[in-house]
């Protein structure tokens, strides 16, 4: 049994990916990523360093009860949560309740010890891994477990997923895990979900002046404790300036491996992806308006698409620097945001004086 997934645009935190692979195969599916994951923010609630998040903030699959959003989004039917679902059932039964949730269409949000996944990370590297089907001797799961750190559809067998539960590894031990939410479980279905192109345009005018005056989003989280978030474009600045205190502290007496930057470094490479993945989508979405014959110059789409061949030399300088710690890497990658920067207010000054086909401009 095989739930449906698609790979998502969006892998930058796992919150967004794990939902997109199950909303993207729907109908309706891709009609909601265009009107969502617009708008950007620097998030300073956690670090005072802040971090890029998608105006949805997170979807915290993986929190308490009080942090989900799921009932504002047209395609999750139904979903639960536990703190420590070992008072459920014992590992040696694991596997069936894993197969039997599946069975009933459940996506499955739980965490696993990584190492029985992928023997480069420790015993006890527990991660929250979305489980979306199996076959006779291993679950389908998608994780971040690939050399690069990036996001990939695997597989674990069972005997692993009883290993990760036993004695040595049990859940209701904290391990230092990130969320009191050990399981989620959430059923996908097909929405009558319309695009709204007057939302659509309005969210790209607020990443432009980089403001944020919008308030009816689906997953929105309260914000109250980011007052003075950065909107829209300003994070590439953001980005850029965190990248260049980074690089007049950097020690540059010795190479080093991805694995030993520090969190401001991790934060700054991961707000790089996260740019990289929101201008992929724009591009994407700017096809797919075009296609539609809202956006009627085919050049758009060409002219964003140089945008995004710069963010992605960008990003290979970023990732460079994690594994040499050549400070000139950030050097060169911080030039290469402010032509994002540069490049994308005059391609949006231009979009938005253009009149789209059936949207109003206000």
């Amino acid at each position: 049994m095989i739930l449906p997934v698609e790979y998502p645009p969006i892998t930058s935190s796992p919150e967004y990916a794990d939902l997109l692979s199950a909303i993207l195969p729907r109908k309706s599916g891709r009609d909601w990523l265009y009107n969502n994951f617009i708008q950007l923010f620097v998030d300073f609630s956690y670090f005072d360093y802040g971090e890029i998040r998608f105006r949805e903030n997170l979807f915290a699959l993986n929190k308490l009860p009080d942090f989900f959003y799921y009932q504002y989004n047209p395609f999750i039917h139904c979903y639960t949560v536990a703190e420590d679902f070992s008072l459920f059932f014992d590992a040696d039964r694991l596997v069936d309740k894993l197969k039997a949730f599946i069975d009933n269409g459940y996506y499955v949000i739980v965490y696993l010890d990584r190492h029985f996944i992928d023997a480069k990370h420790k015993k006890g590297s527990l991660h929250n891994a979305l489980v979306y089907g199996y076959d006779d001797s291993s679950f389908k799961i998608a994780d971040f477990v690939s050399e690069s750190g990036g996001y990939l559809y695997t597989q674990i067998y069972f005997s692993d997923v009883i290993a990760s539960f036993g004695a040595e590894h049990a859940l209701k031990r904290e391990f230092g895990v990130d969320s009191r939410c050990k399981l989620v479980m959430f059923k996908v279905k097909d929405a009558e979900y319309q695009r709204d192109d007057v939302l659509m345009r309005k969210l790209i005018e607020d990443y432009y002046h980089e403001r944020n005056t919008t308030e009816s989003y689906e997953c929105l989280r309260r914000l109250s404790d980011n007052q003075n978030a950065i909107w829209g474009m300003g994070c590439i600045k953001h980005v850029a300036l965190s990248l260049n205190q980074i690089a007049s502290a950097a020690d540059h007496t010795y190479e080093r491996e991805l694995s030993r930057m520090t969190h401001k470094e991790l934060a700054a490479l991961k707000g790089v992806h996260m740019l990289l993945e929101h201008k992929t989508v724009m591009k994407d979405r700017i096809g797919y308006l075009h296609e539609k014959g809202i956006i009627e110059d085919e050049k758009r789409l060409f002219e964003y698409g140089s945008i995004v061949d710069t963010m992605k030399t960008c990003m290979n300088r970023v990732v460079q620097y994690g594994y040499s710690g050549r400070v000139e890497q950030l050097t060169l990658a911080v030039s290469k945001l402010d032509e994002v920067y540069n490049e994308e207010k005059i391609f949006f000054r231009k979009l938005l004086e253009e009149p789209w086909a059936g949207v109003a401009r206000k």
